[in-house]
């Protein structure tokens, strides 16, 4: 179970959906599963690729967690997890999430990634992190400069200082599809990379 939790808005938006979600979490904190969703889970296309009945995020930064869980059936029809040769593949048009705008950066989370945008067009399941790139692959946030004041920052992901990487597995016997999400992106100050870490998890 969830304990001292503080609620907080965290958005996740899907393509032009927006959703809502609330959860904070420390890390050494335990939870429960994600939320039971009311979706429909009997789709399954005639090629036998899947759409994910439920989709949660957990975006971790210094010592902290943020859950978000997708309610949004309409878009979790959108992503397309592709079961018709191995190894499988996984379509997301775009993925976007945010923490509140009251969280800011601090000496040891400088640059802070606030929100992120990625996308991925069937990208295998084989546990290689592979780049994030184009029009819905960019990184969003505050740095401090030398004066230790908050600089806003919309940086396009590349393949060298800012990296959005996504690198898709299956755990074994479990109808489970994770996306481990590694976001790398350089100071402009000091010139040194901060990473931040994230987690999709996909029930199919």
């Amino acid at each position: 179970m969830v304990s001292e939790s503080t609620s907080r808005n965290t958005i996740v938006r899907l393509g032009k959906s927006l959703l809502i979600m609330i959860t904070w979490i420390a890390v050494s904190t335990s939870c429960t599963s994600p939320l039971e969703i009311n979706v429909d889970r009997t789709i399954v296309n005639v090629d036998g690729s899947v759409h994910p009945k439920r989709l949660s995020f957990f975006y971790y930064f210094a010592d902290s967690a943020y859950e978000a869980i997708v309610s949004d059936t309409t878009y979790l029809h959108e992503i397309l997890i592709e079961r018709s040769q191995t190894p499988w593949t996984v379509t997301v048009p775009q993925f976007i999430f945010e923490l509140p705008n009251t969280i800011h950066p601090t000496p040891t989370t400088t640059p802070l990634v606030r929100s992120f945008s990625l996308s991925c067009e069937k990208y295998i399941i084989d546990g290689i992190y592979r780049s994030c790139v184009g029009s819905n692959a960019w990184v969003d946030g505050e740095y401090l400069d030398q004066a230790y004041t908050p600089v806003p920052f919309r940086w396009d992901a590349d393949n060298t200082i800012n990296r959005i990487l996504l690198a898709w597995i299956q755990p074994s016997e479990q109808n489970l599809i994770k996306g481990r999400v590694l976001i790398s992106v350089a100071d402009p100050i000091t010139k040194i990379s901060r990473n931040y870490n994230g987690l999709i998890t996909m029930e199919y």
